[in-house]
């Protein structure tokens, strides 16, 4: 019995010791790597259709004064739906962090396949530093896109 739990401590010890040199070892992200991390992690996920991780980036008290968190939540879904393909191309235009806020202004290419309809965005996003991370609270000059997925386009 006393060589089990000496076993179990062993392994929990290596286990943490494990995970916190890889924590000191892995080079710190300033807070502006870490918000181009996320666009780049939201892009990716709408063209993978992964409406979970594209929803990461977005704030649980989201409003831009028309739509809120469950309302992008119900237009991702529509939008990424299977059958569908996505192509977007997001370009960094300026990053300005303020502490523990951040704006970012984003130029954002959409296609969508089939049908090809398309629209070119420039998004004013608008982010908090919080216990997960970089998250948008607000953003506007995207509105347009859910158009995308009705066939019309820019």
């Amino acid at each position: 019995m006393r060589k089990t739990r000496i076993a179990i401590i062993a392994a929990i010890v290596l286990v943490l010791a494990g995970y916190l040199g890889s924590r000191w070892l892995r080079p710190h992200m300033s807070d502006s790597d870490q918000i181009r991390a996320q666009i780049l992690r939201a892009a990716k996920a709408a063209q993978n259709r992964q409406v979970g991780t594209l929803m990461s980036v977005i704030a649980e008290d989201y409003n831009d004064g028309t739509y809120t968190r469950p309302d992008l939540m119900n237009l991702a879904r529509a939008g990424l739906r299977p059958g569908r393909e996505l192509q977007v191309a997001v370009f960094l235009q300026g990053l300005q962090v303020q502490g523990e806020t951040a704006t970012t202004e984003i130029g954002a290419d959409i296609r969508v396949l089939p049908g090809g309809s398309q629209g070119r965005y420039r998004i004013v996003a608008y982010w908090r530093k919080g216990s997960k991370g970089w998250q948008v609270v607000r953003a506007h000059g995207w509105e347009g896109a859910q158009q995308l997925e009705l066939g019309g386009g820019l």
